[in-house]
């Protein structure tokens, strides 16, 4: 079963997308670790050093995804743990429509392999983790 560490950054202290992203991941086979609200980057990291997930969700409501996002996506990159976790971040990534494509851009070149926002976020979310899922069984064949 893949593994899922479910956080948001350390300002955001919404709950609903937490659970509800949780519960879309279960459904699409995950095992999901869920680290909760105001999630501080140091449980984030430890996180994914102990539990070796396959991919890391970052999911945002209050606007600071572009502002915080990229601490941990460094973060993740220096844990030192061999093959990182895919990383993603998604929902309201911040507080000005106009800037939300060079946001996402910088998130991107932050270390993000994957930026979620706007209406067809979700869609495109799953769509990622099914192109996600099938290059994993195609490895796991190989």
């Amino acid at each position: 079963m893949k593994k899922a560490v479910l956080a948001t950054v350390p300002s955001d202290s919404h709950s609903w997308n937490l659970v509800f992203m949780e519960m879309f991941l279960r459904e699409r086979g995950f095992e999901v670790c869920n680290l909760g609200i105001c999630t501080p980057y140091d449980l984030t990291m430890e996180a994914v050093h102990s539990q070796r997930p396959d991919l890391l969700v970052i999911s945002t409501v209050n606007g600071h995804g572009h502002i915080e996002g990229p601490a941990l996506a460094r973060g993740v990159g220096e844990v030192g743990i061999g093959d990182r976790p895919r990383l993603v971040i998604g929902g309201k990534l911040g507080t000005d429509v106009t800037a939300l494509a060079e946001q996402a851009a910088e998130l991107a070149i932050a270390g993000f392999d994957g930026v979620f926002y706007g209406p067809a976020a979700l869609d495109r979310f799953e769509e990622f983790l099914a192109q996600e899922l099938s290059e994993s069984e195609t490895s796991l064949l190989a």
